[in-house]
């Protein structure tokens, strides 16, 4: 078979291509619309101000933000919903699925630890639906419910997903308490035994961030694959600060990977609360409230350091779900409290105008007891003596 050369002109096939072959050419205006025109549209959580905030950058004036993203739950996206115990997390995550059945979509919910609350789903999907047009046939017909507690068949069926699971027309995916399994299989604080060692202790506390890693992966591969929205709620968790500062509530389910895969962040809390410019709510002085504060938003944070609650908004949860707190002020970003001058460390000298011993005295002590211990004479007699022995150095006597 011969060898073609260098100097023989290129097959056809082989030619450079002409300019009719390359992808035509599109401005960035027009692929800005075509990204807006193909991105799913936003699910809906029932509160207008947390939906506001969900759009953009965690103001509630960012129009420009909430026209490019659309107001709501981002899909494609996961959303973390942590706080303590009878905060609100479930009836959120209930909500923005039965807005979501009220679209026609698909919803997926994954139960770690405890049933879905059936009869809380039932009153939200009568109490949201919309009155300007009819309700769908059977909205729990495309509410898919899989009971799963433990962490192993939680991430075979994120990692593997079986070919059953309508993935294709799922808009929400929640994923409830995932704090409970992962407690149980991979504990944060491991009970030291007579035949543990050290190493195996730090195994564990590796081989718990790795598993995080591949449950976010996970998450966010389903999210951005199939235009999902992940929301995941957890319970709250006490975490030490430094410098005295004290403890606060953290998300049960950190770490690096965790914090890189999680593109928004809503805590909810209980408080006191009080109206616009301090006036009493119902005129009887504090009272409790609900509170949800978004602290990360589009992947950036919107709180700064553990303890702080980002843009908050007042709500009130009640038999028909949450709503937004009729007449309360618009979402306030809450600034931490003026820091506790903390005690001085062992090697710091504190800055001060007084010497130590004029503040407690002890140089006017020590001037009462020392007289009377020196005779003047004597001292009168060795300094005359000094400046003769002086006098005598610059003449040269010896």
């Amino acid at each position: 078979m011969a060898i073609p050369s260098a100097s023989q002109p290129a097959p056809a096939s082989s030619a450079i291509p002409s300019p009719s072959h390359r992808l035509p050419t599109v401005s960035a205006t027009q692929a800005l619309k075509n990204l807006q025109s193909n991105t799913p549209s936003p699910l809906k959580t029932g509160l207008p101000q947390l939906d506001t905030l969900l759009a953009g950058s965690g103001a509630l004036d960012d129009p420009s933000a909430s026209a490019l993203r659309g107001i709501g739950l981002q899909r494609g996206t996961v959303t973390e919903i942590w706080g303590p115990s009878g905060s609100g997390k479930t009836t959120l995550a209930t909500q923005i699925a039965a807005h979501a059945l009220h679209g026609n979509n698909t919803v997926i919910w994954i139960d770690a630890s405890s049933p879905v609350p059936a009869p809380r789903l039932h009153s939200l999907i009568r109490a949201t639906a919309p009155s300007h047009q009819p309700p769908p046939p059977s909205p729990l017909n495309n509410f898919h419910h899989l009971p799963l507690p433990t962490l192993s068949h939680i991430l075979t069926l994120l990692l593997h997903p079986p070919a059953s699971l309508p993935l294709t027309s799922t808009s929400l995916l929640v994923l409830e308490n995932i704090h409970v399994p992962l407690e149980t299989s991979y504990p944060r604080t491991v009970p030291s035994h007579p035949g543990t060692s050290s190493s195996d202790a730090k195994w564990a506390a590796n081989r718990r961030y790795a598993v995080i890693g591949s449950l976010i992966s996970a998450l966010r591969k389903l999210a951005v694959g199939h235009g999902i929205a992940v929301v995941v709620t957890s319970n709250a968790v006490t975490r030490g600060r430094e410098k005295g500062e004290g403890a606060v509530l953290v998300g049960a389910v950190g770490g690096v990977e965790w914090e890189r895969g999680v593109g928004a962040r809503i805590v909810c809390f209980r408080d006191y609360r009080r109206g616009d410019h301090g006036v009493d709510l119902d005129g009887a002085g504090w009272r409790d409230g609900w509170y949800f504060g978004l602290t990360k938003v589009a992947g950036r944070m919107v709180g700064e350091g553990d303890g702080e609650v980002g843009v908050v908004v007042a709500v009130e949860i009640g038999d028909g779900g949450v709503r937004e707190c009729a007449g309360g002020q618009r979402g306030t970003r809450v600034v931490s409290p003026v820091k506790v001058k903390v005690k001085r460390k062992i090697d710091e000298v504190e800055d001060s105008d007084d010497e130590l011993g004029s503040e407690y005295g002890w140089d006017e002590g020590d001037e009462i007891a020392a007289e009377g211990l020196i005779d003047e004479d004597d001292l009168t007699i060795v300094d005359e003596r000094r400046v003769i022995k002086d006098q005598d150095r610059q003449a040269g006597v010896p």
